[in-house]
């Protein structure tokens, strides 16, 4: 590889937020344990987010809701007098375009895929560091959605770690004729991109269970090993599918 090749790496980082940005966002936590709260708070601080409010229910933070605009709120879905998916339902009608991430001691991807369907932005497993919080934060605000179509299918678990696949085949491909098509720099750029926003969204929604992800990974990959290697052998097999009923 060339030096003028490195900075297309280089740049296909995660997204990330500048300080001013940080600034003007205002945060309400809502966890019924003061411990969990006052670890938010400390990250927030740490990462020189902006100013935080805290309540210690679900129904508190609606009210709270009512009252003043926030720009993101992280909410534990544990809680005796609302569930996670009934909350960001309510939450989201005050504002829409609040950025909500949940927060769970028992990850479940059942319950996971639907706050995202909910409008969740984010997700976030207890126990959590600063840089786990950071990372929720900056992942909620500018990473890429989920389509519902995807979330809303029986196979989800499948679609993304095929997404994430097909992503690292294109950028493969592109990398072996960089040199002879340098204007194929930009689409490696955002390939490359691409592939770790997926990356990034398989990590956080595994979360709520790994053993799908493992087994969709695995079908994924014996699919593609059995099945023809190509566009064109892919084509070739459907023909041969569709003739078959003609010859007999």
């Amino acid at each position: 590889m060339s030096h003028d090749e490195t900075p297309i790496f280089l740049q296909a980082e995660p997204p990330k937020l500048s300080a001013e940005e940080k600034k003007r966002m205002t945060f309400l936590i809502v966890d019924p344990q003061e411990g969990f709260r006052s670890q938010l708070r400390y990250a927030l601080k740490h990462y020189e987010y902006g100013p935080a409010s805290d309540a210690a229910e679900l129904t508190s933070a609606l009210r709270m809701l009512l009252e003043r605009r926030f720009t993101h709120i992280i909410f534990a879905t544990e809680s005796k007098d609302l569930s996670g998916v009934d909350f960001i339902a309510q939450a989201l009608k005050s504002d829409p375009a609040m950025i909500a991430i949940a927060v769970s001691a028992k990850p479940n991807a059942d319950e996971l895929f639907e706050l995202l369907l909910r409008g969740a932005r984010g997700y976030m497993p207890k126990p959590f560091k600063p840089d786990d919080v950071n990372d929720a934060i900056i992942s909620a605000t500018k990473g890429e959605r989920i389509p519902e179509e995807v979330l809303r299918s029986p196979k989800k678990h499948e679609l993304l770690v095929q997404h994430m696949l097909n992503n690292l085949d294109r950028a493969a491909v592109l990398m072996k004729d960089i040199s002879a098509h340098p204007s194929a720099h930009r689409e490696l750029h955002y390939l490359i991109g691409s592939l770790g926003a997926s990356v990034r969204q398989i990590i956080m929604l595994s979360r709520g269970g790994q053993a799908e992800y493992a087994e969709a990974l695995q079908k994924v990959l014996i699919d593609r090993a059995t099945g023809p290697a190509t566009r064109l052998g892919r084509l070739r097999q459907r023909l041969a599918e569709h003739r078959k009923p003609d010859e007999k």
